[in-house]
């Protein structure tokens, strides 16, 4: 089931090159993962010890000031075989911004990554815009950039303070193969929370047969889902929330006292 989440405009799939990717069109028992925020000295290297740990890789969408100043960080992503995008300059939502300065501003970061070290062997692909943020404008400044912009499927919300098994849930209402998964890496440092969410993530993955991957690994050879993905930063902070909204009860409520 491939829900459709975020304040999409459309749900239809777009024609190819067109539309921001949100999974890939396939049965096969794979899923990409993705960080979004980092590299943060904290939670960074506790999160590839967690992904080696469990054989799986991932993208890390990272700020391109952050990579900067922990370039070493950078290289641990890569050279543990994972995937590094751009996910900005500054943490910064590119829709209060006027269309130049959004294009300035991807393009800023774009260079900015590709100057770390590391990076002069690896182009970087893959864009996703600051809160999941985007409009006409600043989708087509990353294509503009030369870049793909890429969303998600399921969220743990991993930013809130749930059990484990409700980030679980929360997850795999949302997900099936071929889907895009949403994680953070970045500040604030709170390592122990994110080992926990991310183990019992990717715990849930294996049991149902899956492997984690990296966006790259799971668009090869494979048709790529996109979706007109417009959100502006009230409906994602609604979106966000929305595990929260939901009643986990069920059974029907009392009747009302006259």
């Amino acid at each position: 089931m491939f829900r459709v989440t975020l304040g999409y405009v459309s749900p239809g799939s777009l024609s190819p090159g067109r539309g921001t990717i949100c999974g890939a069109v396939t049965s096969d028992p794979v899923v990409a993962l993705t960080f979004d925020d980092g590299p943060d000295p904290a939670n960074t290297p506790v999160v590839l010890d967690v992904l080696a740990q469990h054989g799986a890789h991932a993208t890390f969408f990272l700020i391109s000031e952050l990579a900067r100043r922990n370039p070493s960080l950078v290289e641990q992503i890569s050279s543990a075989g994972h995937e590094v995008a751009l996910h900005g300059r500054r943490h910064v939502d590119l829709t209060s911004v006027a269309p130049w300065t959004a294009f300035a501003t991807v393009r800023a970061g774009l260079r900015e990554l590709a100057r770390v070290p590391t990076m002069a062997a690896h182009p970087i692909r893959f864009f996703r815009p600051p809160y999941g943020t985007q409009s006409p404008w600043t989708h087509a400044a990353a294509r503009w950039c030369g870049l793909e912009v890429v969303g998600w499927t399921a969220s743990p919300r991993d930013f809130l303070v749930l059990e484990p098994e409700r980030h679980v849930a929360i997850t795999f209402d949302d997900l099936e193969p071929g889907g895009v998964v949403l994680m953070h890496d970045g500040p604030p440092a709170n390592p122990t929370r994110r080992v926990a969410v991310l183990h019992a993530i990717l715990g849930a993955v294996a049991e149902r047969g899956w492997r984690a991957t990296t966006v790259g690994d799971l668009l090869e050879g494979r048709t790529a889902r996109r979706r007109r993905w417009l959100l502006r930063r009230a409906a994602a902070v609604v979106e966000e929330m929305r595990p929260l909204l939901v009643r986990e009860d069920l059974t029907p409520l009392p009747p009302r006292t006259p």
